[in-house]
């Protein structure tokens, strides 16, 4: 039970922050309502292959997350910047593939789920936007990794929770007009989901940079998600209730 505190400190905002994606999908949904069964479908279908493509990028996420806070605990902060690295690497080399293979088969997959052609070109022109913004998308996913590696899951929660309020700000000014804002449709929705996470990914990068030192081991523990400075290391202490054993207390160990 003694870790059941901590468990829930580092799960539940990652949780938050995983279903904030799938939320705006329904937000969307509910926007384009009133625009007629057609544009509800083609949204729906949209929003779903877009949590179809998230998984791929969680595959980085979650190795970033292992390996950098694997790294962080040894002390190692040249393997953490290498893995760091890595992440940035993968992300450059995947990104690309999935957004120019989906943009090919944007059609053949409106067609696919949405027989009817109405709802099948609207699926079409969401996904004009839809799919580039993919790249950001994925960029957050790996900046939520890093901060997830670190310790520190509320930050991806907040960051996707702007997000969301952006989102569900924007959708009925875009979608249906407003003032000198022109009626968009779908297109507005897309936009609107693609704009909220911009200014979120915005956000995170700042926040990374400023982070600009790794957080340290602290005696034999781990202050996960806090930064090393004057007045705030205790030793022999974790803040979340997570003790990683150092380099030298695991080598003992292994010897006896």
């Amino acid at each position: 039970m003694g870790h059941l505190r901590p468990l829930l400190r580092l799960a539940l905002p990652n949780y938050v922050a995983l279903l904030s994606a799938v939320v705006a999908g329904i937000v969307d949904v509910a926007w384009v309502a009133r625009l007629g069964p057609a544009a509800v479908a083609a949204v729906a279908v949209a929003t779903n292959v877009e949590n179809a493509l998230l998984g791929v990028i969680l595959l980085v996420n979650g190795g970033v997350v292992v390996v950098l806070a694997g790294r962080i605990a040894a002390g190692d902060r040249a393997g953490a910047r290498a893995a760091i690295g890595a992440a940035w690497r993968i992300f450059a080399v995947l990104t690309p593939v999935v957004v120019l293979a989906c943009w090919a088969l944007r059609r053949p997959l409106a067609a696919l789920f949405l027989p009817e052609p109405g709802a099948a070109d609207l699926a079409v022109e969401y996904f004009a936007v839809s799919l580039p913004a993919v790249a950001i998308f994925y960029a957050q996913q790996v900046v939520d990794g890093i901060f997830a590696g670190q310790g520190d899951t509320r930050t991806p929660m907040r960051l996707a929770l702007v997000a969301n309020v952006l989102l569900v700000t924007l959708d009925p000014v875009v979608i249906y007009g407003l003032g000198p804002v022109p009626a968009c449709g779908v297109v507005g929705a897309a936009a609107a989901t693609a704009f909220g996470r911009v200014v979120a990914l915005a956000i995170g990068l700042l926040l990374l940079r400023r982070r600009r030192a790794f957080p340290e081991p602290a005696g034999p523990g781990l202050r996960c998600g806090h930064w090393c400075r004057p007045g705030r290391r205790s030793p022999g202490t974790s803040s979340c209730g997570w003790r990683v054993p150092s380099r030298s207390s695991r080598w003992s160990a292994a010897s006896g």
